[in-house]
């Protein structure tokens, strides 16, 4: 049997700044944090090395780091009929971890064409925007918007893979892959609301919402 044990010390910073009330703003905050994130390694047990030695360097994976930078805003402006919450955000994710997909078209490993194996393949930079807005443009009225962009990039991306005429691993450059992440570039959430008194003391509350997203790639594994 094999064995591992990962640990590793993830630190929090953050500093925030109380905004005193004004003709605009009633109340609010600004913040700045640096924080660090750890995801453990662990063993691709779906792979038997003692039936095919020559994997061994696959058998297991590291851990994955990632190291997140994010400045903001929190308040509530013009006699509280606006709240608004946004950040701006930057992380590294370093050894990332990702499934690729092992060729086994010779049936070594078992009756699959491609077995799909976990690895620290990446280096990725996303950076993004996040906005919430909630606000009361007029008596009885409600508006919300929700919205999100986010850019994703490899900085870096190398993988291990069989090479069955060499009968060795080999170290493939596989930079030009999409991210995996099955996330939109940007989101938008939106509706809008009125509140109608009735005569009779009930109300009602006719909404007209919309929600878009970009389009994005749904890969299931890198071969």
């Amino acid at each position: 049997n094999e064995r591992a044990t990962y640990d590793e010390f993830t630190p929090m910073v953050s500093h925030t700044r109380n905004l005193e009330g004004g003709d605009t703003i009633d109340s609010g905050i600004v913040y700045f944090t640096i924080s660090e994130g750890y995801l453990t390694g662990a063993f691709n047990d779906e792979l038997n090395v003692n039936l095919v030695p020559e994997f061994a360097a696959l058998k297991a994976f590291g851990p994955e780091f990632v190291t997140n930078y994010a400045v903001g805003f929190k308040g509530s402006l013009w006699d509280g009929r606006i709240r608004m919450a946004a950040d701006v955000f930057f992380m590294k994710d370093t050894d990332k971890q990702e499934e690729i997909a092992l060729d086994n078209s010779s049936g070594r490993v078992g009756p699959d064409q491609n077995v799909e194996l976990t690895q620290n393949v990446s280096d990725v930079d996303i950076k993004g925007i996040e906005l919430e807005l909630r606000a009361i443009p007029w008596d009885g009225g409600f508006f919300s918007l929700d919205l999100g962009v986010l850019d994703q990039e490899y900085s870096s991306f190398q993988y291990l893979t069989f090479d069955e005429d060499l009968g060795t691993t080999v170290t493939v450059d596989g930079s030009g892959n999409a991210i995996l992440a099955r996330t939109p570039d940007w989101t938008i959430n939106a509706f809008i609301e009125h509140e109608f008194q009735l005569a009779n003391g009930g109300t009602i509350r006719p909404q007209l919402g919309v929600y878009i997203q970009d389009e994005y790639d749904w890969d299931q594994a890198i071969v």
